[in-house]
């Protein structure tokens, strides 16, 4: 226990004392908010598989810190990745231990910090792609600011992430990480994201945007 609580405090730390380094990325690397949602999307992962309650509430604080427009996506239930469904998650794996419900409580009690209203607010949503198929999303971004897709798998493989403008066009990444796409649209306009699992198993992910 002690262990895994000081990794995450580490980790925590790490994630909000480089702000200043991200400040002055290039246009290839993921910005301060992606990355925040990312690393979420990690610890939520750590705590599924591990059944660790202190991994989904400090999921659930990086959330609330950088939280992701909880959309509703068409014909899924529970499909947003929400720091409310990481600490309802982390309540059943606490066993009735007062110290983690009242880690929790405090966490329940943080207030999310305001977004800035646009066409591409931050969006995260968990997904379930089955072997050798794909999953398809159709987001609007805004004109000349940088677009980005982070997934996060649970599996060993990273699905492809493809995108297409309105006329049906690929578009080229301007990163060669796997798992990162990023781009900046000359015209607002919407775009087909496919994320495609071209493994032999199945694999549970997190899509984040802006």
């Amino acid at each position: 226990m002690k262990k895994i609580t000081n990794l995450m405090i580490i980790a925590v730390v790490c994630i909000f004392t480089t702000t200043s380094v991200f400040a002055q990325a290039t246009k290839n690397t993921p910005s301060k908010q992606i990355s925040n949602l990312t690393a979420a999307a990690d610890f939520a992962d750590y705590g599924y598989q591990n059944k660790s309650s202190l991994a989904l509430i400090t999921a659930a604080s990086i959330l609330n810190a950088t939280p992701a427009n909880e959309k509703k996506v068409a014909g899924e239930e529970n499909a947003e990745f929400s720091a409310k469904q990481l600490l309802e998650d982390a309540k059943k794996l606490a066993n009735g231990d007062q110290a983690v419900l009242a880690m929790i409580t405090k966490v329940e009690g943080q207030k999310p910090e305001k977004t800035r209203g646009s066409m591409s607010e931050l969006l995260a949503y968990n997904c379930r792609i089955m072997a050798g198929a794909v999953k398809v999303y159709q987001i609007t971004y805004v004109a000349n600011s940088k677009a980005e897709i982070s997934v996060k798998s649970s599996a060993a493989a990273i699905p492809e992430i493809i995108v297409e403008n309105s006329k049906g066009e690929i578009v080229k990444s301007e990163s060669s990480d796997k798992g990162y796409f990023t781009w900046t649209p000359s015209k607002a306009e919407s775009y087909k994201i496919t994320l495609k699992n071209a493994s032999t198993d199945d694999m549970k992910c997190v899509f984040i945007t802006n």
